[in-house]
């Protein structure tokens, strides 16, 4: 929560260091740079989502799927470790691409808000028009302890990426308990320092999570 504020701060200052930012959207409607931006913006994150499941930002990435009773709050709780590495990742590379410094805060804008929505507690799959967005009920899944549920729905708003990538699953509303078993009873303090335990490496997700 501490770092939301600070990152639309830094935001808002792109222009300042967006030094490799294109010519070639000059001229280009401001709604289609920002569509293009926040398409490719979740095709970023969606492969950084992937790598927040790996052995090495999983210790900090957990402490988001700890939550057992998932609401549009469970947004908020993220280790500050994983909400920077996400800004640095997902910024980092559509700057590098040269998108305007405008869309890219958009980009940030448009996710972050789409994403307490799919983390609301809300039974929708969106029928025909999840073959394109994510739903609640498809990041749902995500959020699912069982091992078939592991490594799947990790894009924010496109769900065409995990289709594409062979990771989308959605066998039926979301039934099953949620969260990581082993973070459930560990408190404020033993969350916050679970990344800084080298313990903490030694075991993916798909391990950790059925332990």
């Amino acid at each position: 929560m501490i770092l939301t504020p600070l990152i639309v701060i830094i935001s808002s200052n792109f222009h300042r260091i967006a030094l490799n930012e294109s010519d070639f959207w000059v001229g280009i409607p401001s709604i289609f740079v920002i569509l293009c931006t926040t398409f490719v913006g979740d095709f970023i994150g969606y492969w950084r989502h992937r790598l927040e499941h790996s052995r090495l930002l999983w210790p900090s990435h957990s402490i988001h799927h700890s939550d057992t009773h998932m609401t549009w709050l469970t947004l908020q709780r993220f280790h500050p470790i994983n909400r920077l590495s996400t800004y640095i990742i997902d910024s980092t590379f559509l700057i590098l691409l040269g998108f305007p410094s405008y869309a890219i805060l958009a980009n940030g804008l448009i996710r972050h808000y789409y994403g307490y929505y799919i983390h609301a507690d809300l039974p929708w799959t969106y029928g025909k028009w999840s073959y394109i967005f994510v739903s609640p009920v498809m990041h749902r899944w995500h959020h699912a302890q069982e091992s078939s549920a592991h490594n799947t729905n990790y894009a924010t708003i496109f769900s065409i990426f995990d289709r594409a990538f062979g990771t989308y699953r959605v066998p039926r509303i979301c039934d099953v308990p949620l969260g990581v078993s082993y973070m459930v009873d560990r408190n404020f303090l033993e969350q916050i320092l679970y990344p800084f335990r080298i313990s903490s490496y030694r075991k993916s997700n798909k391990s950790a999570k059925t332990d």
